[in-house]
């Protein structure tokens, strides 16, 4: 059954054959990818001595980027199977993260081109699958849906990780990051249940204010921001390549529901509490970002600034700009983490990537300035609520101004050559990156917002946040950096990564006594000793008056 959207509300039609091209085509390119995925492994099993998976990505990739870039012409498109209450959308709040996410993996099948001897099969079919799902969440219409593609892109990640990862350390930091994640899953299903809509039938158009509030910091959960979680925060032993689609993926699939359900009035009073937990969240990802040696380690800490915008322009009411933010996040930040080698657009590549991250005027990021608006929770005039409100723009602006500073610091160390033998590569290779900032133009451009209805801060607020970041960048030259063990010191405080080891630690003390206490009842004597405790247990009652 094919649905079409109509005021933003969701309306059955009969079937239409004409009418399952359009909505069917972010959907074929789902699938393209998905039997992209599946057939590398049965062509290694096949010819073994044959390497056909990046000739399969490449193909696969393609395939789905130009899929989903003509089903931008019609939008919105709907659709949901007759036979499932599952519900499929696409429309202008969710294209720009297709397009994205599909660019990237686009990116990342060109640039594995100088990476082809160190990348395994194993790898590519992650890779397209992670971005599989990642799309489906994108696309899902419905909580239920995304419930779904949540549970489903989790397992898949969680794997991938497991399989690649073999030191007990870093599995156990995957399966913290796991846990949390099947958290926010669970917030987004009390969410729903706790709406009147019902689970299956649900949409995201007739939401409460509470219900919002709940999906958002569901959303923020799985993205590590509240409450402020890395379990990440040195990179994993990964190859930059996978490792970026798998680690990007999953960030489109939550960012996409702050675009879904950003915050209305009037707004929850904990709205402004919440709200001081994602500005720190962004200070101390900007910051972990900028003041990191090695800028691909970096990459736990620039999607957890990035997102922390994308959260705070949600709990604002602002789903354009957490859409800026969040294409940001995929487009400008992979950039960076896919350029491995020196090549000859490399600084038309950096200045590309600083203009599309400034949030200037015309820029791709310019409606993320929306976020800089002084904007009290219920429109309140109080003069705390005012100077709080500024307060937040502040921090929010220096987070934006150390993740610009960063990006230009990082992407300046780039020396490694690309002197690749074969000339196509040298083609491919550069082409990859530059589709990034292409794309990310493009959906700049065709999102253009409202010019007669921007505030002042959105005009000067690009300009203010690229001064800062000059001012950032004059000054650690001029001052002596700040040592790498104190640097470290700092990181694990404000990570909480030591108060998540102390419960951890908690959990195992609680299993351990309630295995010994287990093994003493399943003994010779578990029958006396559980006598003993009833009698206990009867004797403290008594004490308190319960048995009257």
């Amino acid at each position: 059954m094919v649905r079409q959207a109509r005021d933003g509300k969701i309306h059955r039609k009969k079937w239409i054959p004409g009418l399952i091209i359009e909505p069917m085509l972010p959907l074929a390119a789902v699938i393209v990818l998905l039997v992209a995925a599946c057939a590398i492994p049965l062509f290694r099993l096949a010819r073994p001595g044959y390497a056909y998976h990046w000739l399969i990505g490449v193909i696969g990739t393609l395939a789905a980027w130009g899929l989903i870039l003509f089903s931008g012409l019609h939008l919105p498109q709907i659709f949901s199977p007759g036979f499932s209450p599952l519900i499929y959308l696409s429309d202008r709040d969710t294209f720009p993260y297709t397009a994205a996410l599909s660019t990237l993996l686009l990116a990342v099948a060109f640039t594995a081109s100088v990476h082809l001897r160190s990348l395994d099969w194993k790898s590519w079919s992650s890779s397209l699958a992670a971005g599989a799902f990642g799309i489906l969440a994108v696309l899902a219409g419905s909580p239920l849906t995304l419930l779904i593609a949540w549970a489903a892109l989790d397992l898949l990640e969680l794997t991938a990780l497991l399989a690649y990862i073999h030191d007990s350390s870093d599995r156990e930091r995957v399966v913290t990051g796991f846990a949390a994640r099947v958290i926010g899953l669970i917030i987004l299903l009390w969410a729903v249940l706790d709406s009147q809509s019902g689970l299956a039938n649900a949409g995201f158009t007739e939401l409460t204010a509470t219900t919002r509030l709940f999906m958002i910091t569901a959303a923020g959960l799985r993205l590590g921001v509240l409450p402020l979680h890395l379990p990440f925060s040195q990179e994993l032993p990964m190859h930059p390549t996978p490792g970026t689609a798998l680690r990007m993926s999953a960030a489109a699939g939550s960012l996409v529901l702050l675009v879904r359900a950003p915050m209305i009035e009037p707004a929850p009073p904990i709205t402004n509490t919440l709200l001081i937990l994602t500005g720190a969240a962004a200070l101390y990802g900007a910051w972990g970002w900028a003041t990191i040696e090695e800028g691909r380690s970096g990459r736990p800490y620039w999607i957890l600034g990035t997102a922390a915008l994308a959260v705070a322009s949600a709990l604002r009411g602002q789903p354009g700009a957490s859409a800026a933010w969040g294409t940001a996040c995929l487009l400008t930040g992979s950039i960076y983490f896919l350029s491995t080698h020196r090549h000859m657009l490399l600084k038309l590549q950096l200045a590309l990537g600083m203009l599309a991250l400034s949030a200037l005027p015309f820029m791709p990021t310019w409606k993320g300035a929306l976020l800089y608006e002084i904007s009290p929770v219920n429109g309140s005039s109080e003069i705390g609520q005012i100077l709080g409100s500024i307060l937040m723009t502040i921090i929010f602006m220096a987070a934006h101004a150390l993740l610009l500073a960063g990006f230009f610091q990082h992407i300046r160390k780039i020396v490694l050559p690309l002197g690749a033998s074969e000339r196509w590569i040298n083609v491919i290779y550069p082409l990859g990156l530059m589709l990034l900032s292409i794309v990310h133009f493009m959906i700049g451009f065709w999102d253009l917002p409202s010019l007669g209805t921007l505030p002042v801060t959105a005009w000067g607020g690009g300009l203010a946040v690229i001064l800062i970041a000059v001012l950032i960048w004059r000054v650690s030259l001029s001052t002596p950096r700040v040592p790498y063990r104190v640097l470290a010191i700092w990181r694990r405080i404000f990570s909480l990564s030591w108060l998540y080891g102390l419960l951890w630690s908690l959990y195992r003390s609680l299993g351990k006594a309630i295995a010994g206490v287990s093994l003493i009842l399943e003994g010779e004597g578990g029958f006396l000793w559980a006598l003993v405790l009833l009698v206990a247990l009867a004797s403290l009652f008594a004490g308190q008056g319960l048995g009257r």
